[in-house]
């Protein structure tokens, strides 16, 4: 009996030898671990995305379970945490080295909902995810994370699925159709606190940025969030484009959320590192939802620009907007350039890459120097503001060769002001 006994003893004894490791492993010790795995399932010549393989959904998936535990754990002995000191903390976590200052290799911020309630976002390089600390049971747990979020009946084309931890790979994108883009990550964040509603709910974005490897064009998408106790309810999503040097981002004043788009004019087009058709896409934030005030442009000569081409192209009055004499010159040319567009492809039609472009004001009206760059060349368009308060293209003239640069300097109107 007393060899049996010796001999359990000894057992006991390794087996908890051989689960101290375990048993001793930090969230910081996993983090790196899972890491490490990651690192070798990632694709791409930019570390962004796993690879699809299950190894690469597993190290991701513990990277998130390990951030989400620190933050509890660091709740637990730091009841009064702001959300800068959580913010250090995970800097601390993801970073190898000693590089939370800069942060190079760290993107998270944090917001507070309520006493005791936090949502944070944490990345690796492009790959991230929110969620959201606060206390159950009496003590700080993760309430809900973004990447198991469940559907939403604000989302019926399903964007929130592109944070799911499966989603976040190339493979996902290869698979999916162009249109479907938006449906697939990874994706990283960046937070913002919005007013409460009538009851006192917090409401917050979530402004979600797609990964890709290089490109000043980049794929965005915005969710608007209310927290109800125990899990947040969404209130509206979109997905849109944005250049990364546009003039307008996202703000929230006076009870109004407006984003700051980038869009494609219907007859010419931008380069990516171009700042294209601008626009704001404005949110009403009332006491008991969100009102959706629609999209406003801040390009609305260059929209009228792209309304003449329209026209011309697809046999249309432009009386209203334009002289005859504009009409009789640039009719031939843009059913021209239709149909060479259409020769591309039945739905395309461009007069070319949008070039060099100025509009500055003059007596009653405006000058708009317009340059795309196929045939139509460079455009001098004049434009008069009509007795409703509309302007009409009066005079347009079309220079041959080498016609320079567009003038620059002062009187140039900035729209988007």
């Amino acid at each position: 009996m007393a060899s049996a006994s010796f001999t359990s003893t000894i057992l006991f004894a390794a087996l908890l030898a051989a689960a101290a490791p375990l048993l001793a492993q930090t969230p910081k010790h996993r983090y790196q671990a899972a890491r490490k795995q990651f690192k070798l399932h990632s694709s791409g010549s930019y570390v962004v995305s796993h690879d699809g393989s299950v190894e690469g959904i597993t190290s991701l998936e513990e990277m998130w379970l390990a951030a989400e535990d620190d933050v509890a754990a660091f709740l637990t002995t730091h009841p009064t945490a702001t959300p800068g000191q959580i913010d250090t903390r995970l800097c601390i976590l993801v970073s190898p080295h000693d590089r939370c200052k800069s942060r190079i290799e760290a993107i998270h911020d944090t917001i507070k909902l309520a006493p005791n309630l936090f949502a944070t976002t944490v990345s690796e390089d492009e790959t991230g995810t929110v969620f959201i600390v606060g206390r159950r049971d009496g003590k700080p747990s993760v309430l809900w994370s973004i990447h198991t979020a469940q559907p939403q009946s604000a989302d019926p084309h399903g964007l929130i699925t592109a944070w799911q931890i499966e989603r976040a790979s190339d493979t996902c994108r290869q698979t999916k159709p162009d249109d479907s883009w938006n449906l697939c990550g990874p994706l990283y964040a960046n937070l913002g606190i919005l007013s409460p509603d009538a009851q006192g709910r917090p409401r917050f974005y979530v402004g979600g940025s797609y990964a890709q490897g290089a490109g000043f064009t980049i794929g965005n998408q915005m969710s608007l969030w209310r927290w109800d106790g125990d899990h947040p309810t969404l209130l509206w999503i979109e997905s849109y484009s944005s250049m990364i040097d546009q003039k307008t981002g996202d703000n929230f004043a006076n009870g109004i959320f407006t984003i700051g788009q980038k869009e494609d004019f219907r007859t010419f087009y931008s380069c990516g590192m171009c700042s294209g058709r601008q626009v704001q896409h404005r949110l009403r934030l009332t006491p008991d939802g969100i009102e959706d005030l629609g999209k406003h442009s801040l390009d609305p000569t260059l929209d009228l620009v792209d309304e003449l081409f329209w026209r011309l192209g697809h046999n249309q009055s432009t009386s209203d907007i334009a002289s005859a004499q504009v009409a009789q010159l640039l009719k031939p040319q843009l059913e021209i350039a239709k149909g060479e567009s259409g020769k591309i492809s039945p739905d395309w039609y461009s007069v070319g890459m949008l070039d060099d472009t100025t509009i500055a004001p003059i007596p009653g009206g405006k000058r708009i120097c317009f340059t795309a760059d196929n045939d139509i060349g460079r455009l001098y368009f004049t434009l008069r503001r009509q007795p409703n308060g509309q302007y009409r293209f009066t005079h347009v003239s079309q220079p041959q060769g080498k016609f320079g640069s567009c003038p620059t300097g002062h009187g140039i109107i900035d729209e988007s002001r």
